[in-house]
């Protein structure tokens, strides 16, 4: 496959603008920067370059020399930077249909990485609110659904798509290289230019999404731009004198062929051809943005089967197509024939931790990722996307419902805003806006979902300001009069701002590293505990913890169960033990099992027996968080004990009690053969080691050996190994 991809992106062909062949000629254009340098300026300390070292991914993709960022914490060495051309289309023969990444050496990167610590602090006050690229807590998602808000609010008014792009806008001696840290801020900074240029001379263009409210005149994300305007020729006309502006300061061309322009259903025709001919750009009826589909009605099934067919390709799992495709792939053996489910999907679809096999149910997806996007709307009051939609629709967020004349993105918003309820409380300003009872300012959820004493009558209207006072101080004699005492002293443990200042929403119950929309989908299962979680804590082998998950779900295929499903008539144990063969008989009572836990006590290994499984269960419980061996053993042997039933009852041949035993103790090679273990492993001191165990096929020691070895790659440790 590997290989197959090279010779599909091998670069054979060039062609020039004119037809020809051959590549373009790269002189004549300067690429820098001139300004910001009282920013960039400043004295380059060890600590900074440490700190830009430890920043760097370990296993990027290296230079010519094939060495990462983690070489550096042993070595310093200096290469030159390789330019590498990525395909962006299948059989690239343009420039313009690659993507030049050069692999900077690591000494660049790091240097870059300083800038780039230093500007990442400045951007947000820098860069206007019509870029989203590459600034710090600010979202591709916004653009997203400001885009489909303005769709869903367009009057006869037109925009234009340019996915031309963008380099420089000012006057230097070199260009950005896309691979380097740097390049991303630099490109934004640049491009601040084309929203300054809207700002300063067409201020009046842009479409608001309601009456008075802010216009939007463009958005951007890096290199992708949209522009909203009346349709109307002076509107055109402007547009054009932006784009020829922007493109004469940076020397660059808008490409009309991936330029589209798209006018509303009521825009007259005529209007329509006199601006898509004066523009020279194809007219649509609907486009991609970052992803997104964009159209003049309410989008169908069908708009999303190119995304299905996506997912088909690369294995992802999206909405209920793609949980066909996880079902498939979890129960049927092959494309034509359908296999048997277990299990429910819905048992399947659940956390790990939460007793499932980490599947993930997309229906209860939607409202994880929808909260990640309440989020961003509640916590960037003053972003623009917030500006656009609280002149809309207010500054409340509808979590009971919302209207039926609202937009899907609104809509979307607002479910996203109720799942996020229960990972946000109120931090506590003036109290103005936060009811004592039905909002969440205590603890983890609302007062009155708490099985405390209080008057809830007389609290049902107050809001948390009616109890403080003007130095922004609990007025504790008031309290008492409503609650406990006990309640009280946690009340006044709740330290408002020190200074007067509006209420606003913090995230709780959000693990370090754990995402938003993580932390809302596994709250959704926190209620519900799984006596199969015991099973999947104990470290097993994979084989045997699917095994073990299916046995506490009661989905093995024994012959009582088959007899149960009407797959066969027989429910007896094929070994001869005279009983039904179901959970009990398969964990604790099959007399095979037992024979092969008496070989496992005279090889020293006391077992323990159980008289059903229900008492095992609740030994394994008992012992959860012990380190006792018989747990592993116990498990191991019984799901050995299975297969080796299954090929005896398929006539496939069966292993003796003493070859079960070792076939699990260790895995054994051929007759005649010997098994060679090796390993390799490194600590954080850069000192590791390597160790070689060779064996017979009895399991007889034949040789060991080990040594000592300083490295800066547990992965080439590992390959030294071999």
């Amino acid at each position: 496959m590997a290989l197959a991809r090279r010779r599909l992106k091998n670069i054979e062909l060039i062609k020039r603008e004119d037809g020809k062949s051959g590549w373009p000629s790269l002189d004549g254009r300067q690429r820098a920067l001139n300004q910001f340098h009282g920013l960039l300026d400043g004295d380059v300390s060890e600590d900074k370059i440490l700190n830009a070292v430890n920043s760097l991914g370990r296993n990027k993709s290296p230079g010519r020399d094939g060495i990462t960022a983690s070489f550096f914490k042993a070595y310093w060495d200096i290469i030159e930077t390789v330019v590498v051309l990525i395909p962006k289309v299948t059989c690239s023969d343009q420039p313009s249909k690659f993507r030049p990444i050069s692999l900077c050496q690591t000494i660049y990167k790091v240097v870059a990485k300083i800038l780039v610590n230093r500007l990442k602090g400045a951007l947000p006050l820098i860069i206007s609110e019509e870029q989203a690229a590459f600034v710090p807590e600010r979202s591709i998602t916004t653009h997203c659904l400001l885009g489909q808000e303005l769709i869903h609010k367009f009057k006869p008014k037109f925009f234009i798509l340019t996915n031309g792009k963008f380099s420089n806008v000012i006057n230097a001696e070199c260009g950005f290289r896309q691979g380097c840290p740097l390049s991303p801020y630099l490109f934004i900074l640049c491009s601040e230019l084309l929203t300054a240029h809207f700002k300063q001379n067409f201020g009046e263009m842009g479409v608001p999404i309601s009456l008075g409210g802010p216009p939007v005149s463009h958005l951007l994300y890096a290199d992708d731009i949209l522009f909203f305007a009346g349709a109307s020729l002076v509107n055109a006309r402007k547009v054009s004198s932006i784009l020829t502006d922007y493109c004469s300061w940076t020397g660059q061309r808008v490409n009309r062929t991936k330029s589209t322009v798209l006018f509303s259903k009521w825009t007259p025709s005529t209007v329509k051809a006199q601006l898509t001919k004066f523009l020279g750009c194809s007219r649509v009826d609907e486009f991609e943005y970052l992803g997104i589909k964009f159209a003049m009605r309410r989008l169908t099934k069908l708009d999303f089967a190119p995304l299905v067919q996506r997912a088909r390709a690369h294995t992802l799992a999206v909405l209920h197509e793609f949980e066909k495709m996880s079902r498939s792939f979890l129960w049927d053996k092959d494309p034509d024939h359908r296999g048997l489910h277990y299990v429910s999907w819905n048992e399947v679809a659940r956390p790990t931790r939460y007793g499932g096999l980490g599947f993930h149910a997309s229906t209860k997806w939607i409202g994880a990722l929808r909260a990640r996007v309440a989020w961003q709307v509640i916590g960037s009051p003053t972003g623009l996307l917030q500006k656009c939609l609280s002149h809309k629709y207010g500054d409340e967020l509808e979590v009971h419902g919302s209207s039926r004349g609202h937009s899907n993105c609104w809509k979307a918003i607002c479910d996203g805003a109720k799942c996020l309820r229960s990972s946000v409380r109120w931090r506590i300003g003036d109290g103005q806006s936060i009811g004592v009872l039905q909002d969440t300012w205590l603890w983890d959820r609302p007062l009155s979902e708490w099985p405390t004493l209080c008057d809830i009558l007389a609290i049902e209207d107050l809001y948390v300001a009616d109890f403080l006072l003007d130095d922004i101080s609990w007025d504790r004699r008031k309290l008492l009069t409503f609650f406990g005492e006990s309640l009280v002293d946690h009340i006044c443990g709740i330290l408002a701002e020190p200074e007067p200042s509006l209420d606003c929403m913090e995230l709780i119950k959000t693990p370090l590293g754990s995402t938003i929309s993580a932390n809302v989908y596994n709250r959704l299962f926190e209620e519900e505990q799984d006596p199969v979680c015991t099973i999947l804590k104990l470290g097993l082998r994979p084989r045997i913890r699917l095994f073990w998950w299916r046995i506490y779900k009661n989905k093995i295929p024994t012959n009582g169960w088959l007899v149960s499903r009407k797959f066969q008539d027989d429910p007896q144990c094929p070994f001869g033990c005279n009983a039904i063969e179901d959970l009990d008989h398969i964990t604790t009572g099959c007399k095979k099992l037992r024979m092969i836990f008496y070989v496992l006590d005279e090889w020293g290994f006391a077992m323990p027996r159980f008289r059903s499984f229900v008492e095992l269960k609740e030994e394994l419980a008992r012992y959860r968080n012990s380190h006792d061996d018989w747990r592993w053993i116990y498990c191991g042997t019984v799901f050995n004990g299975w297969r080796n039933q299954n090929s005896y009852k398929h006539a496939t041949g069966h292993h003796s009690i003493l070859r079960i035993v070792f076939i699990y103790l260790m895995v054994s090679p051929p007759t005649g053969w010997l098994k060679i273990n090796l390993d390799g492993a490194l600590r954080r001191s850069n000192v590791g080691g390597i160790g070689i165990v060779i064996r017979d096929d009895r399991g007889t020691l034949i040789s060991a050996a080990g040594w000592e070895i300083k490295h800066w790659d547990s992965t080439q440790v590992e390959l030294m190994a071999f």
